[in-house]
């Protein structure tokens, strides 16, 4: 979960340990939300107010047109090293600083559209030429825009473009909204069961932007540095408050029957307090589609918060959190428009608030409460919303990937979904389409990121739907899962993966750097010291030689701080020194590292890169084989990273001139790729271009 700023820990820490053993027993004791925020809200002054702008007085979020010449400085800095990637994301953060009528943001945008054009990103680099053009650039730099509007346009061909917008205009709304197929049957299960001045916000187009100006941001701005201070889960929560309404609210919270059912599990598959399996725990089954649906406000209202697992200092922190950011609101502007009073009053809680902005009255505590219930919530319910994105020189021979964060977000329907370390499911992220654009679809509607939820193979009628939360059995050892899903989702998993190391003879917490290790003398598998010694031993009796833990850590090291200098000299465009520093290091390290152990296929990997980048196809296709066994060992046989590796393959084949390999690898590659990113992901498309023209 992000907490908030260590200082403002430190200062509700404090305000904990002020209270009294009494004060302390009744909080601890409060098991409804509403009422945890009423405590917290008698108990929060001005004074916490002022102590949370103080500490938000170092985070910059309004317009500074010196920030933004600096932001541009660097992007040219960047420019200079031809690391695009780099310029562009300073050039945007200049844009994102700059005042709107600054010479400034024009500046930004047209230096932006420069390095967009760099990465071949040329539809986007026509927009942020319009927006310069549009925003006062220079009229004697302007004949050099016109010549680089004119470079995009020979770059796109005509085809290209109305094939774009026919898809466009093909996908509506109704494509984006969350839904689940009939054949998915829902159980319940009692023991699973006011001025546009800030720069912290971004938006991938101007429709998107009014939007939400209109909708949240008209009052997160005013108090943008203090949000920043409270954590992106104080943020969200905030801006789910927002977007709802107070009458959508109070339709929530009426009563709905059953309302144990009505709430979905966020994921108990083995909680340690848990009533007893029964038969009588499974109360009823129907058809989602018929009762639920998840783009509702009420799914998302009833999502689970465990509000009595959180321990009272936690509990604490949030409640005065969003407390205190309900007394800055209040001091900051009007009253949000979706949270006008209609209908009945609910019970005012205390007293109005001294040099708050008029409009404001005793009925608006509910928004409060609102908001600690989905920070609440979001502790166990936010997914994090990753996508691919390009990373490298955009005119080197090998163009790279790689998986970032861009959100956090809210996805009732994924919330039903209970936790496993090995799933039978894979998440697929749909992000707006820049070249479609930006982001909206074809009446200008600003279109929303989708989730979509996969088989990763066969689901048997009956048989559980589960997705990881993270703590993957490929990636973490088992007892460092199990802390942190105890940790964050308040339950003991007995999964599949964990119920089998269990069983297994009890033995040190393995880590999975340690699988894959051999002896430096005979070559054998090296293993875990079984007489109580702590570090390894070789698996053969005749040999028996045994090495400190110290050693292997520090043998890993080096080849991991190897593999970041090579990737620095890649990016830096010096690959063949890179692949000199590869090939000395892969020499060494496979005296001790097995071609399954993960680091020797991330050296596999960067060999193959250095190689690619030096037009070399058929060396790097042989390094990327070997990069594959040891995908293929941690991942398994049937992995999105295996498909991606084999994608990689293909690829390099198909450069290197043959026609064979690659043909062989192709079709393994898209199988895997559709059954884990669905026909629409970029890289099938590309290896069916690949094979449409080897075929031919």
């Amino acid at each position: 979960m992000d907490l908030p700023h260590l200082l403002w820990q430190e200062y509700v820490a404090q305000k904990w340990s002020g209270l009294s053993p009494e004060l302390k027993e009744r909080f601890t004791s409060l098991q409804d939300v509403d009422d945890v925020f009423r405590f917290a809200a008698e108990r929060t002054t001005n004074k916490d107010v002022d102590f949370l702008r103080g500490v938000a007085k170092g985070r910059p979020v309004q317009k500074d047109t010196e920030r933004a010449a600096l932001r541009r400085d660097h992007g040219n800095d960047s420019f200079k090293t031809r690391d695009y990637v780099a310029a562009t994301l300073h050039y945007s953060q200049g844009v994102c600083s700059s005042p709107q009528s600054s010479e400034q943001l024009s500046l930004c945008y047209a230096n932006r559209s420069a390095s967009l054009y760099r990465l071949q990103r040329y539809q986007e680099s026509l927009g942020d030429i319009d927006s310069a053009l549009n925003h006062g650039y220079p009229p004697h730099l302007q004949h050099k825009l016109e010549e680089r509007r004119k470079q995009c346009l020979s770059q796109l061909s005509l085809g290209r473009r109305e094939n774009t917008n026919a898809s466009t205009s093909e996908q509506g709304v109704a494509d984006l909204i969350p839904s689940i197929l009939p054949q998915t049957t829902l159980c319940f299960h009692r023991e699973k069961g006011r001025h546009l001045g800030c720069s912290y916000s971004r938006y991938c187009s101007d429709a998107c932007r009014h939007l939400a100006w209109e909708e949240h941001h008209h009052w997160e701005c005013p108090i943008g540095a203090d949000l920043a201070v409270t954590g992106v889960m104080s943020q969200l929560a905030l801006r789910v408050a927002l977007k709802a309404g107070r009458e959508s609210v109070l339709k929530a919270r009426e009563p709905i029957g059953d309302e144990e059912f009505s709430r979905p599990s966020c994921s108990d598959n083995a909680s340690e307090d848990a009533l007893p399996a029964t038969e009588e725990g499974r109360l009823s089954m129907l058809h989602v589609g018929d009762s639920y649906t998840s783009d509702s406000y009420v799914s998302v209202y009833h999502l689970l918060h465990h509000l009595g697992r959180q321990s009272p200092g936690l509990r604490f922190l949030c409640a005065v959190t969003i407390a205190t950011l309900y007394l800055r609101l209040r001091r900051a502007g009007p009253p949000p428009a979706s949270w006008e009073h209609v209908g009945s009053t609910p019970t005012d809680p205390g007293p109005g608030v001294e040099g708050e902005y008029p409009g404001w009255g005793p009925e608006h505590w509910l928004l409060g409460s609102v908001v600690l219930r989905h920070m609440l919530q979001l502790r166990c319910n936010a997914q994090a919303v990753s996508v691919l994105q390009d990373a490298g020189l955009s005119d080197s021979r090998v163009q790279g990937t790689r998986e970032i964060r861009v959100a956090s977000a809210l996805f009732p329907t994924l919330s039903l979904l209970n936790h496993s370390c090995r799933p039978n499911t894979s998440l697929v992220f749909s992000p707006p389409d820049p070249a479609g654009g930006g982001g909206s679809v074809a009446d200008g509607t600003p279109r929303s990121v989708s989730l979509s939820v996969r088989a990763a193979g066969d689901i048997t009628a009956g048989q559980e739907i589960l997705h990881c939360y993270g703590p993957h059995s490929s990636r973490m050892p088992t007892a460092e899962r199990q802390r942190l899903l105890l940790d964050q989702y308040y339950f003991r998993c007995l999964c599949e993966a964990c119920v089998c190391a269990q069983q297994r003879k009890p033995s040190p917490p393995q880590n999975p750097e340690h699988h894959g290790l051999r002896c430096d003398q005979c070559r054998s598998p090296l293993q875990r010291c079984p007489d109580g010694r702590t570090g390894f031993v070789c698996g053969q009796t005749s040999c028996g030689r045994w090495v400190c833990s110290s050693e292997v850590s520090l043998r890993l090291q080096e080849v991991r701080e190897c593999l970041e200098t090579a990737v620095e000299l890649m990016e830096r465009d010096r690959p063949d020194e890179a692949l000199l520093l590869l090939e000395r290091t892969d020499s060494h390290s496979g005296a001790t590292l097995s071609e399954s152990h993960p680091l020797q296929g991330e050296l596999a990997d960067a060999l193959a890169r250095a190689h690619a980048t030096l037009g070399d196809w058929r060396s790097a296709a042989v390094q990327l084989r070997r990069s594959t066994l040891a995908v293929s060992a941690q991942y398994g046989e049937q992995s999105v990273e295996l498909g991606r590796q084999l994608s990689k393959l293909a690829q390099l084949h198909f450069n290197g001139g043959d026609p064979a390999e690659a043909l062989a690898v192709i079709p393994r590659a898209k199988r895997l790729l559709n059954l884990h990113c669905g026909p629409q992901c970029p890289e099938i498309h590309q290896l069916q271009a690949m094979e449409d023209c080897l075929a031919g």
